[in-house]
């Protein structure tokens, strides 16, 4: 906002089931996921609360008792905090199910200010939540003195691998190296990247697909994935980490076509100059 006087102020994301669950808590509500799938319950619609900086800090990964009422150290928590916070406070558990219904209503919060309509059989799609169409067995609760026995830095580096501290150092990727990564792709480019894939022998996991390369770059600044945009558009529109794939399969051109004999404005001769450059 351009009215915070303090950068603690300025509102950030708050994911409420945490990109990184180390905790017992996390760990058993989403127990039935996989970590690609809990990857995408933790940045769908109804995973995500706005909330300051400073209080987002505070919260981090603690469990979700702690984050609706706080705690000795720490007083603030989503019951003492905005009309979206105490609505989630309400709420007992927070677990997939939870997620799942307030994506839905945001989805319906939408419709009713705007005044259009979601298809019903996409909006798990929308949500990002397609795998919750069929209901799965519920498996056995994880036992607190398994969690309490292993070691925390090992479970806090399975679960908190970070996509910079993934492709550190590096200064060329190879198609190889988009396996283990959620990507974000420019739809305008699948059929490219996946017959790619497919000739690697890999099953990439696409976690994002969007319409504008910018909206691309947008979700990598959040760490939701890696990127996969044209260079000219990195560079305009991030000043983030940028990383060239090698593989000259992925090298495009823009091409400018136009009728030979028609009429053209001054703007479109501009831009026949600016492309014959």
């Amino acid at each position: 906002s351009n009215f915070t006087k303090n950068e603690k102020d300025k509102i950030s994301i708050e994911h409420i089931f945490p990109q990184t669950p180390t905790r017992w808590y996390w760990r058993n509500q989403f127990r039935d996921y996989s970590k690609e799938e809990q990857f995408c319950l933790a940045n769908s619609l109804g995973n995500l609360l706005p909330l300051s900086q400073s209080v987002n800090s505070a919260l981090q990964n603690d469990e979700f008792e702690i984050k609706k009422n706080g705690n000795e150290s720490r007083i603030r928590g989503y019951s003492n905090g905005c009309y979206s916070e105490m609505e989630v406070a309400e709420e007992g558990d927070w677990n997939p199910p939870s997620i799942l219904a307030r994506g839905l209503r945001l989805l319906k919060f939408m419709e009713d200010r705007w005044g259009f309509k979601f298809k019903e059989e996409v909006k798990l799609d929308l949500l990002g939540l397609s795998f919750m169409k069929e209901p799965r067995e519920e498996t056995p609760e994880l036992s607190k003195d398994d969690m309490k026995n292993r070691d925390d830095k090992s479970v806090s580096e399975e679960n908190a691998m970070k996509l910079s501290d993934y492709l550190k150092g590096k200064k060329k990727i190879g198609i190889d190296d988009l396996e283990e990564v959620p990507l974000i792709i420019y739809r305008r480019f699948e059929n490219i990247f996946r017959q790619t894939f497919s000739q690697f022998g890999i099953n990439p996991y696409i976690a994002v697909k969007c319409d504008d390369a910018r909206t691309a770059i947008y979700w990598a600044k959040l760490e939701m994935g890696v990127a996969l945009v044209p260079a000219s558009c990195a560079k305009n529109y991030t000043n983030g980490r940028i990383i060239p794939i090698n593989y000259p399969g992925w090298n495009t051109q823009l091409t400018l076509i136009w009728l030979k004999n028609s009429n053209k404005s001054p703007l479109i001769l501009k831009l026949i100059e600016l492309f014959s450059v």
